[in-house]
């Protein structure tokens, strides 16, 4: 698919129900990487990922010098448990890795 002119990056949402009923869903941002559609400046926005947790999302972004994260707490919209969402931009793919 040909990016539109004056497109910059490819934006992303991951999300899960806002019950916490479902199970995390798989990881879909290595997919993504492998088939170069994140650009420098490319921002995922995970929500839920406390309730019902996102953790092998987090991990991966969290891990790597590649992404620039940055955690925002909320509240699950009918109950008082404590929830977020994670911020993650893409540094590009000349990003130093942690070791």
């Amino acid at each position: 698919m040909e990016p539109l002119p004056g497109q910059a990056h490819l934006s992303c949402w991951f999300g899960t129900s806002s019950l916490g009923t479902r199970p995390s869903p798989p990881p879909t941002i290595c997919p993504l990487q492998e088939y170069g559609l994140l650009r420098k400046g490319t921002v995922l926005l995970a929500d839920n990922v406390i309730v019902p947790g996102a953790p092998d999302f987090l991990a991966h972004v969290r891990g790597s010098s590649r992404f620039e994260c940055t955690h925002f707490s909320s509240y699950l919209e009918r109950a008082r448990a404590v929830d977020g969402l994670e911020k993650a931009v893409y540094m590009g793919p000349g990003s130093p890795e942690q070791p």
